[in-house]
């Protein structure tokens, strides 16, 4: 089951019929629904193929170190830069924040954590 269906799921727990229409797909007919699955999967390889290529695909805030600076933005071209905030030359430093789990991430330069919100 995919996790927002999950957290969708966990909300709807005072309506528990409302469970059961999201558990059957929303009430979708079987061929409707391997339609979707399909797409599901086409666009997570296109996911998976554009962070290969260094372009920024995340469903989450662009990241900044408070410690030391480090920050991420993206170019016109959607490409994921990492550089010290206040470098005029604005060059990909090479460095990625490292994902500990979906809130909490690691500065490549000093180590520290970085937490950003979970919007869901």
């Amino acid at each position: 089951m995919l996790p927002r269906l999950r957290k969708r799921m966990a909300k709807s727990a005072a309506n528990p019929a409302r469970i059961e229409v999201l558990k059957r797909g929303g009430g979708m007919k079987k061929d409707d629904m391997e339609n979707l699955y399909s797409a599901v999967r086409t666009l997570q390889e296109a996911k998976r193929q554009a962070r290969e290529l260094g372009m920024f695909v995340e469903e989450r805030d662009l990241l900044e170190c408070p410690a030391c600076g480090l920050w991420e933005d993206v170019n016109c071209e959607g490409m994921l830069l990492v550089y010290q905030k206040d470098d005029p030359s604005q060059v990909d430093s090479g460095l990625r924040f490292r994902e500990v789990d979906g809130t909490h991430f690691v500065c490549p330069a000093c180590g520290a954590t970085v937490t950003v919100e979970d919007k869901d």
